[in-house]
């Protein structure tokens, strides 16, 4: 594809994707009650995730210099749970639970959010756009499902 081309498509991806997240952030801000969202802890949330993200990506860059997309893609993922799982649990949903489950419902969590967002990121690819934008355009989604996994199955308190 030519190069003006590409850009346009990547261009239009990443609007695409930023809409629809803020589309479906206002949709929870609107339709979920309190107990279920809470706007100041979903704001850490976003803050976490933003320096969270900015390790995953670092590191997806950095690999896929050398691997395909989809390995690099684990790779950083693997190495940004660690991260996510400390601040996450201390600073935004400041949860005392100790002991394996936790860890394990985050990894489940983390699990499922990586298969869906390997499976975006190769569609996204195969449909032509590039690496950077098939990999912004995949946050939004694993964004919102991350947060209610993790407030309402990860660190809740038993």
């Amino acid at each position: 594809m030519p190069f003006r081309i590409q850009t346009l498509l990547d261009a239009t991806c990443y609007e695409a994707a930023m809409f629809l997240f803020k589309k479906a952030v206002d949709f929870a801000a609107r339709r979920l009650n309190s107990e279920y969202f809470d706007s100041w802890e979903f704001i850490r949330f976003c803050c976490v995730g933003l320096v969270n993200t900015l390790v995953d990506f670092c590191v997806f860059m950095l690999a896929a210099q050398w691997l395909p997309p989809s390995p690099s893609r684990v790779i950083a993922w693997v190495t940004a749970g660690v991260f996510s799982y400390v601040v996450n649990k201390r600073h935004v949903f400041c949860s005392r639970s100790k002991g394996a489950k936790p860890i394990l419902r985050f990894a489940l969590v983390n699990l499922i959010s990586l298969l869906g967002g390997l499976f975006f990121l190769e569609l996204f690819l195969f449909w032509g756009f590039g690496k950077l934008v098939a990999y912004v355009a995949t946050l939004p989604a694993i964004a919102l499902g991350n947060y209610f996994g993790y407030k309402l199955w990860s660190f809740r308190e038993d």
